[in-house]
């Protein structure tokens, strides 16, 4: 798997962190217990069995990991039959990383504008872009490395970045869930970079982890 793939695989654009489920105050855990509840992956979604990183197919622009080459052969001939499954699992895994740049022109992507492949889904600033893309995507595979941003979450409400919505910050750019999140930011940016920081170096962590899987 390539080093481009793989970073590809990790974001798979806009793919939105699953929500955490109600709990009932009952069934409150215990700081400890929580966090090793949020690192639980799903199964694969053929059978009831941890599944491998280097076994996955692209459903709807994100991939779908398996636990063996045969469930992913079973999904790859009727997909439609297990998509509701394939949608939970890959709702359930949080990307590493998010696509906010265009590869063509370094431009903010537009959510409308993409094209799938073997890469997953990946996005564009415009239809010429895109056209490029489609015609010759070899050539933008160096671009398309730098196109990503290991921040995933905006630093204030914990939600999926917007990739048209930031701000810069010295020498960086920094994403929120919507334009509400950036003046609060910008009243205690360096309590903000901290946690930024810290989901960086975790994300990168996990793309090498993946990556190794």
């Amino acid at each position: 798997m390539t080093r481009t793939l793989t970073i590809a695989l990790g974001i798979m654009l806009l793919a939105a962190a699953g929500a955490a489920p109600l709990q009932d105050k009952r069934e409150m855990a215990k700081p400890e217990a929580k966090a090793e509840a949020k690192a639980e992956l799903p199964t694969c979604p053929m059978l009831d069995k941890p599944f491998k990183w280097s076994v996955y197919s692209i459903y709807d622009g994100k991939p779908v990991y398996f636990c063996c080459k045969r469930c992913k052969g079973k999904f790859d001939g009727d997909p439609e039959t297990y998509a509701d499954k394939a949608k939970a699992q890959q709702k359930a895994i949080p990307p590493v990383a998010v696509q906010v740049t265009c590869p063509g022109t370094g431009k903010p992507v537009n959510p409308k504008m993409h094209s799938d492949g073997d890469h997953g889904r990946v996005y564009f600033c415009c239809e010429k872009c895109k056209a490029a893309w489609d015609a010759d995507s070899a050539k933008f595979q160096e671009k398309l490395e730098s196109c990503y941003t290991y921040q995933t979450t905006c630093p204030l409400m914990g939600d999926p970045i917007d990739p048209t919505v930031s701000t810069r910050h010295g020498d960086r750019t920094v994403y929120f869930c919507c334009k509400m999140c950036i003046p609060k930011f910008e009243k205690d940016a360096d309590k903000y970079l901290e946690k930024i920081d810290k989901e960086i170096e975790a994300n990168k962590a996990e793309s090498k982890k993946r990556h190794e899987g």
